[in-house]
């Protein structure tokens, strides 16, 4: 059987194959008195609190389980934007929000009505390996800039100048960011799209951990930023990590409006919709409660970090950056590769380690 070319591109995922692993071990030693902590992928400990678990039991007895609107649910849109509001205080309309098959669908969504054959994407390096691939299933060409501790991982504003040129279609950042868990200054953010949106081109941010900052300064959507400028970025999120619910699969899109309608066709040829179920559960989330549930998991996250970032260090994993949000630490390349319990699959790929369960 001949195999397309784009699917022979893409890699394994590799944290998924090492998940496999784990949880082969996992049951090989499933005997013993010893508990296994995974510590192998971007996955909360907690699950849906109890109001969004009912909210989907609810929907199943009541029959709430046929299509939606490609776009989503009306009212989950709408609960959306007044978190936006009340959060961070962005203004975003309804009809900018595509509720999609969670934050991967977002962004193969947003790839594919964005980027024509030979683009360039510019993104930083270490970033969430899945990202290059949604490029270049668009038949886009993911460039990968490198970074430092000293830039938080992140892109500056003049190394996307240096790297720009006519092929380059935009970028895709993540504030927070997976692995590093750092987030860009709201002022360098607000620079770099100032000037991609200068070039006619597209900023892509991956917020889906924008619910997991923890520190002030770092903690503002780039939907917020002033004007035309909050207005024509396009930000992709999820109810998997801050609303803690991975496996319902359910995420969202925030894009200008003219793109809208665009979006809409492809999903509804795509995906159709997302799961009806996991949407009647995720109105649930916006419940008074559930935010007050949602507001304790973070400060235990907060928590977590403050503890086992030093822990780290001391037995010389060192984390050059503190993580403002998420919860992965990066320790630097050079001991992950003298420590090999921290090694990736690739020696290219600069180790990260989850904070998961740790009481």
């Amino acid at each position: 059987m001949k195999i397309a070319q784009r699917a022979q591109r893409i890699e394994p995922f590799y944290v998924m194959e090492v998940a496999k692993a784990a949880s082969a071990l996992a049951q090989e030693f499933a005997h013993t008195a010893s508990p296994m902590i995974f510590l192998n992928i971007g996955e909360p400990d907690f699950t849906a609190p109890p109001l969004v678990q009912q909210a989907a039991t609810r929907a199943i007895a009541q029959g709430n389980t046929q299509y939606t609107q490609a776009t989503g649910l009306p009212a989950l849109r709408e609960r959306i934007s007044d978190w936006y509001a009340s959060r961070f205080g962005a203004q975003v309309a309804p009809s900018r929000i595509i509720i999609t098959a969670g934050a991967s669908a977002a962004l193969q969504l947003a790839c594919l009505a964005l980027i024509e054959a030979g683009d360039e994407v510019l993104m930083p390096d270490p970033s969430y390996p899945c990202n290059r691939h949604f490029v270049s299933a668009a038949e886009g060409n993911a460039v990968l800039i490198p970074t430092t501790a000293d830039e938080r991982f992140q892109l500056t504003c003049e190394k996307v100048q240096a790297a720009w040129n006519s092929k380059t279609r935009g970028v895709l950042l993540a504030s927070p960011s997976n692995p590093t868990g750092t987030s860009i200054a709201p002022e360098e953010l607000q620079r770099i799209h100032e000037f991609v949106h200068s070039q006619g081109g597209v900023t892509l941010i991956d917020e889906i951990y924008l619910g997991l900052s923890y520190e002030e300064h770092f903690g503002h959507s780039a939907l917020a930023m002033p004007g035309e400028l909050g207005q024509s970025v396009i930000s992709i999120n999820s109810f998997s990590k801050y609303f803690n619910m991975t496996g319902w699969r359910l995420g969202w899109l925030v894009v200008p409006e003219a793109l809208a309608p665009v979006i809409e066709r492809i999903a509804q040829n795509l995906f159709i919709c997302a799961s009806t179920v996991a949407q009647h559960a995720a109105l649930a989330c916006f419940e008074p409660d559930s935010l007050q549930e949602y507001e304790r998991r973070r400060a235990e996250f907060k928590a977590r970090r403050d503890y086992f970032i030093p822990e780290l260090n001391r037995l010389g994993l060192r984390v050059p950056v503190m993580p403002d949000g998420a919860f992965t630490p990066m320790p630097t390349a050079q001991t992950s590769r003298r420590v090999g319990a921290l090694r990736l699959a690739s020696p290219t790929v600069p180790a990260a380690a989850g904070i998961l369960p740790l009481s």
